[in-house]
This record gives C-alpha cells, sequence and structure tokens, in this order.
C-alpha cells in the first residue's frame, strides 16, 4: 500500500456517506468494505503522519499499520463515531510510539560512540 503525496485528494474530509455501511460491512468480515475504507481514508492518514515524520517511507511504514491496528480492533469501533477521527488516533499512538523508538535509537548510537572514543 505504498501512498505518494500526491495520492492525498483535497475533498477528502473526516465523515463521508456510507461510512457506517462499509464500518458495519468491514466489522461482520467483508474484507470488500474494509478495503473500501482504506481507500477511502489512507490520504488522511498519510497526510497526518507525513506532516510529522522526516522520512516519507516512515509515514507509508505507519500508515500501513494503522490499518492493520484498525482492521484488529474494528470489533469495537462504534460503528456511530466517525472513522477518520478514530484513525487519527490510532495513528497518533503510533506515532508516539515512533517517536520513542527512534529516540531510544539515537540514545544507544550516541552511547556506543562515546564508548569507543
Amino acid at each position: 500500500m505504498a501512498v505518494s503525496e500526491a495520492q492525498v485528494p483535497a475533498d477528502q474530509g473526516p465523515a463521508q456517506s456510507g461510512d457506517g455501511d462499509l464500518v458495519a460491512a468491514a466489522q461482520r468480515g467483508d474484507r470488500a468494505a474494509f478495503a473500501a475504507l482504506v481507500e477511502r481514508y489512507q490520504g488522511l492518514v498519510f497526510g497526518y503522519l507525513r506532516a510529522r515524520v522526516l522520512q516519507a517511507s516512515d509515514a507509508e511504514d505507519l500508515t500501513q499499520e494503522v490499518f492493520l491496528r484498525s482492521y484488529g480492533a474494528r470489533a469495537r469501533f462504534d460503528s456511530s463515531a466517525m472513522v477518520g477521527p478514530w484513525l487519527i488516533g490510532i495513528a497518533r499512538n503510533l506515532l508516539y510510539e515512533h517517536a520513542r523508538k527512534t529516540k531510544r535509537r539515537r540514545e544507544v548510537a550516541w552511547t556506543e560512540i562515546c564508548l569507543e572514543l
């Protein structure tokens, strides 16, 4: 699911008609409905993440992880809620995890350099 900045639609809002039906179908296990949700919201999620990470490849990886986690948690999603904010919440949590991992990696690398000196 490689997403480029050019694929982010300008008119993509947080809630679109038919989301409730797609969510309900995805919760019943309809993969095509979930794929439609991914298609509808991947630009929004990618744009959110791309604005907050340095590497586009990190934003792509995190976007994929958002949809993997949302697929696993689809049964817990309240179909009366809006999908976009829910996905952005997942993206925000993943971004925090990514920042912690990146910070830890930098600290380890710096420690190793100091030990070599």
